[in-house]
């Protein structure tokens, strides 16, 4: 692979003679110089830092064709394909069987002639020799296809284990044409208990929970053409945005909620069957649930800039009784992660009940009352409407999602992240050096590598630029990437550029090694101005400096001498910029001139960079730190942090 070195700060590409350039962000301010000393007092080289991020191939044929801009935003000649569905599904529930036809239109967006179409049959995954990494309890037949044609050519059906298979098209499919699928098709059902994550199955043989269950066009894009990765029942998914036209018939007096507009009268006459009709636009995918347990009951949700939508609610009674709250919790939710970042796009919002712990899909959410509510509903931003590969970088969609629910802190009245949660999450049971690195995902089914690392990072990339700044950036990526198909590089690339900072050593120690920060306070000298402090560290990522330095009983008022923020009369919060650390040192020196005598001092009071052991934070060793739970700080946060 021809590697093309780029630097956030000021994307300058070489590809083939070829100088690709886009404005990059402001350069940070050089280092002030400390009080009485050298700017840093710089020690012996110790590490290198690496502050570039390599570009592969494909993002610099991206560039090369326009398709994708070396700031991170979609370019001029960017596509991503268009595939529609109408889909008539017959539910029998005597024998958990789902009959099915549809017609699908593959329009040509690309630039590029297809001779050949990949379709995805992941209820495959339910048959006794399919390739599944998961364990399933309960097997079906999968998939039977029984018809197949493109263009009118009949094909003959699959009729193996396989998730993914290719089908050459009768003529080629040259761009702006398309190409007409007809599918028909049955499964039955998997039997799910609740114990199991299937994504999908029927309880108590009256509650159906239906997803994966449609023959799919798989992915067609500008970085690696025909998507030919299989389901396996850990990775997720990776979709293409279209229409679906959804026909859902099921016996009389069940209700069913679905993706999508119901355009029919839910309620149902005398006779045996009624057929629920669902229209969505601009959707990834399809799912629905249906039961002739359910009760149906609303809300609403004031979404910024777009106004009042519907939430539906179908639970069974005792989930009705149990959990009252859950219509104004989800509402609440979709309009903080609306106001945010960018509004909650589709028209309508819906949670059935059913085995499924937790489960996202467009516009809907499956639950069993026992999953993360609030990570669910994160999801309708990330993937489902910025739609990042699933399968290959889970972080962009679980670690995002993860890390959103932060925001519904001041909603729930939260005080977290408390100290002793933060020594959990950052003290010694995160050993930073077991997580495998997130590109390439060495472990993708690792809880810690797609929903916890990521949210660290996320948390650390506040504490460098600041929170706000940093959701701000996130909401601007994601309104730039809304129902397009953004890959890891498009998104370091945007945010960098749109804080304004170079980025580039962040990206590589987060998403590219295994390395943290593991900074120290090795000691303090204090005298009646201030003190000299002596900060580490040991891990091979650099952080910005951040000391919360307290005033000994009887000083003050604290002050300022160079950058930093004011907690209160005896408190102050010193930084200094990461790139202090760039020349290569693991100590420096600061010479702290705060108008007062220094009696206590904690690295990163706001615990945002990752670090092994939290006790080494403070001086001197075993006081009462100083925490503060926002980046830039207001206040400070009174607690205890326990070190052995």
């Amino acid at each position: 692979m021809n590697i093309i070195r780029s630097s956030f700060a000021l994307f300058v590409l070489t590809v083939g003679g070829l100088s690709l350039a886009a404005r990059g962000p402001r350069q940070a301010p050089a280092p002030r110089p400390e009080s009485g000393t050298p700017p840093g007092n710089l020690q012996p080289q110790e590490r290198r830092i690496q502050r570039t991020v390599a570009v592969p191939d494909a993002l610099a044929n991206a560039y090369a064709a326009g398709t994708r801009n070396p700031d991170g935003s979609p370019g001029l000649e960017y596509w991503r394909l268009q595939v529609d569905y109408v889909i008539h599904a017959t539910l029998d529930p005597a024998t958990s069987v789902v009959t099915a036809s549809e017609s699908i239109v593959l329009h040509n967006t690309s630039g590029d002639v297809l001779d050949a179409v990949r379709m995805r049959f992941d209820q495959n995954l339910f048959r006794e020799d399919a390739a599944s990494r998961m364990d399933i309890p309960n097997h079906t037949g999968g998939m039977v296809v029984t018809a197949l044609s493109i263009d009118g050519v009949e094909i003959p059906v699959p009729t193996g284990p396989e998730t993914n298979r290719r089908f050459p098209l009768p003529e080629p499919l040259a761009p702006a044409d398309s190409s007409l699928i007809d599918v028909e098709w049955h499964f039955e059902v998997p039997l799910d208990d609740r114990s199991s994550s299937l994504r999908m199955g029927r309880w108590a043989d009256s509650v159906y929970q239906v997803a994966q269950w449609y023959p799919r066009v798989a992915v067609y894009d500008d970085l690696m053409g025909w998507d030919t990765a299989s389901y396996d029942g850990v990775w997720e998914f990776y979709n293409n945005f279209g229409r679906f036209e959804v026909f859902v018939d099921v016996p009389a007096g069940w209700l069913v909620g679905a993706t999508g507009a119901l355009l029919n009268d839910p309620r149902t006459d005398a006779s045996e069957r009624h057929v629920w009709h669902f229209v969505a636009d601009t959707v990834s995918d399809f799912a629905w649930a249906a039961s002739d347990r359910y009760e149906w009951q609303v809300a609403s949700a004031d979404i910024p800039g777009r106004g009042e939508i519907t939430v539906h609610l179908l639970q069974t009674a005792a989930s009705t009784a149990g959990y009252p709250s859950l219509g104004e919790e989800v509402s609440r939710y979709l309009e903080v992660y609306s106001q945010h970042l960018i509004p909650y796009p589709f028209p309508s919002f819906t949670v059935v009940e059913g085995p499924e712990l937790g489960m996202e899909y467009p516009g809907l959410i499956m639950s069993n009352g026992g999953g993360p509510l609030a990570h669910e509903v994160a999801h309708q931003w990330f993937p489902m409407t910025v739609g990042s590969d699933e399968t290959r970088v889970t972080f962009m969609d679980e670690g995002f999602a993860t890390a959103m629910t932060s925001l519904l802190s001041s909603y729930r009245g939260d005080t977290e992240p408390a100290p002793a949660r933060l020594q959990r999450q950052y003290g010694s049971p995160v050993r930073f050096a077991r997580f495998p690195p997130l590109l390439p995902a060495d472990d993708p089914d690792s809880q810690m590598t797609s929903y916890g690392k990521p949210r660290h990072m996320l948390r650390m990339l506040g504490g460098v630029v600041g929170d706000s700044v940093m959701w701000r950036a996130i909401g601007d990526y994601a309104a730039a990437w809304r129902f397009k198909h953004p890959s890891p590089w498009d998104l370091m690339a945007f945010v960098s550029n749109a804080v304004e900072q170079d980025l580039g050593w962040f990206w590589h120690y987060w998403l590219f090694t295994h390395a943290g920060v593991e900074g120290s306070i090795v000691g303090v000298e204090p005298n009646p101005r201030g003190g000299i402090v002596t900060v580490r560290q040991d891990g091979d990522m650099p952080s910005p400096i951040v000391l919360a330095v307290q005033c000994a009983p009887g000083g003050g008022p604290a002050r300022l001498s160079g950058p930093g923020y004011v907690l209160d009369d005896s408190t102050v919060v010193v930084t200094r910029p990461v790139d202090v650390w760039f020349p290569g040192a693991r100590e420096l020196t600061l010479d702290l001139d705060i108008g007062c005598e220094i009696a206590q001092v904690t690295w990163d009071p706001a615990r945002r960079f990752s670090d092994q052991d939290a006790c080494d934070n403070m001086w001197p060793r075993g006081s009462r730190p100083v925490f503060v739970r926002e980046w830039p700080p207001t206040a400070r946060v009174d607690a205890e942090l326990s070190c052995g």
